[in-house]
């Protein structure tokens, strides 16, 4: 991380509100759904969600799998080896057919105690979890195969909670959560480089800078492809040396202004190039 006092954490009071209401419902939950990033799979997951009903039957749905880098895929895939796990694109609509017969599954125990004892079938509640910009409306309307949530690219869209009846499901949405403060600051980062994170909150200056920084880390083949002069071999790039890099290719691609490299500028389209890369995983 670059050497200066910006703390990364964002924890409006909705999210506080909203834990505190989850916490006091959850007890009737059947099935806990909680949505992970391709692109952080493992940064993505709130660690305090295990601390709301370490009990209950989880379904982990990793999705945006079109973005991820796939040679990482096994070894995510151990991390979550207990627990139930898909890989889905919810933009197609087979993730639907998926993700019922996983829930099916799921709650057949449920159904034949039920019938067992001669009780009505009730509807299997199901919360879904998850921090922001990770997909967790886009899921229920896609199971809902209709537009009944509010949808966008951007944190903080989902700001309250609601059940969500379909078939023999109650589906309850509940707004992305992140933790209170992030001891792990690149963890941090990761989530601003996959939006659940806002950016605006952060100055261009700091962002580009460690941006750069991980992908050195993680993808230095990426630097390449938006800075083909890069030539950095090392993994750690001090905070000079990373101006350097944004200043000869601001000069490079005759971003200026009064004659001096337009860094504010080359800051921010490197910010977006690294928000919409593809094949990535950083975790």
């Amino acid at each position: 991380m670059q050497k200066n006092d910006i703390l990364i954490n964002w924890y409006p009071g909705h999210m506080a509100k909203a834990i505190r209401e989850i916490k006091e419902k959850i007890s009737i939950a059947d099935i806990l759904i909680i949505i992970l990033d391709a692109r952080c799979p493992i940064s993505s997951y709130n660690e305090d969600f295990d601390l709301l009903s370490p009990h209950k039957k989880r379904l982990f749905i990793i999705t945006k799998s079109d973005l991820m880098d796939i040679n990482k895929k096994e070894q995510i895939a151990k991390r979550f080896s207990t627990d139930k796990l898909l890989w889905l694109d919810l933009r197609k609509t087979t993730s639907r057919n998926k993700i019922l017969s996983a829930l099916k599954e799921m709650s057949r125990e449920k159904i034949l105690n039920q019938q067992q004892k001669g009780f009505l079938i009730s509807k299997i509640k199901i919360f879904v979890l998850g921090i922001p910009n990770t997909g967790k409306s886009t899921l229920i309307n896609l199971i809902a195969q209709k537009k009944k949530l509010a949808v966008a690219n951007m944190p903080g869209v989902t700001r309250s909670q609601k059940w969500i009846s379909v078939g023999n499901y109650y589906f309850m949405d509940t707004p992305g959560i992140l933790l209170p403060k992030f001891n792990d600051q690149e963890m941090a980062l990761k989530l601003v480089m996959i939006g659940s994170i806002d950016a605006k909150n952060f100055p261009s200056s700091f962002l580009a800078t460690n941006f750069l920084k991980l992908l050195a880390k993680y993808y230095p083949e990426k630097i390449t492809n938006f800075m083909p002069f890069y030539n950095l071999n090392s993994q750690e790039i001090s905070d000079i040396e990373a101006y350097n890099v944004f200043s000869s290719w601001a000069l490079l691609k005759k971003y200026k202004i009064n004659n001096k490299p337009d860094l504010n500028r080359i800051y921010k389209e490197f910010i977006t190039y690294v928000r919409d890369l593809k094949g990535v995983t950083y975790d």
